[in-house]
């Protein structure tokens, strides 16, 4: 789209335009602007269709489903999960391959657990 400062007016032609139009885009002069709290329009028409739309975008919004706690209670639990068959997986292959120094931490974590978790 065009630069406002390089078109001219839709009313007035000859008057180079020092905007454009929130809801339309038509470019517009200073006297033609129509300055409103949600922008800058080039008519009462367009400054009420954006009203509408945005008084019909909040509506809308209002009855999205929203993530409730069950929702996220659920995806930590998930994520808590995933990390521990991650560490879990870790110290099993640093004890599985018996590294110098970190294979008897391995070794240690898992006694420690076997220790805690009866089987």
């Amino acid at each position: 789209m065009l630069d406002a400062r390089l078109s001219g007016c839709i009313n007035h032609p000859g008057i180079e335009a020092t905007g454009r139009c929130k809801q339309c885009g038509t470019p517009f002069c200073g006297a033609c602007e129509v300055p409103s709290a949600n922008g800058r329009f080039c008519s009462a028409v367009c400054s009420e269709k954006y009203e509408q739309f945005t008084a019909r975008a909040r509506q809308l919004d209002k009855h999205a489903p929203r993530c409730g706690i069950l929702m996220r209670l659920r995806i930590l639990i998930l994520k808590l999960a995933v990390w521990v068959i991650a560490i879990a997986a870790i110290v099993y292959g640093l004890a599985y391959f018996n590294l110098p120094g970190v294979g008897r931490i391995a070794r240690a974590l898992l006694e420690l657990v076997h220790f805690y978790l009866p089987q």
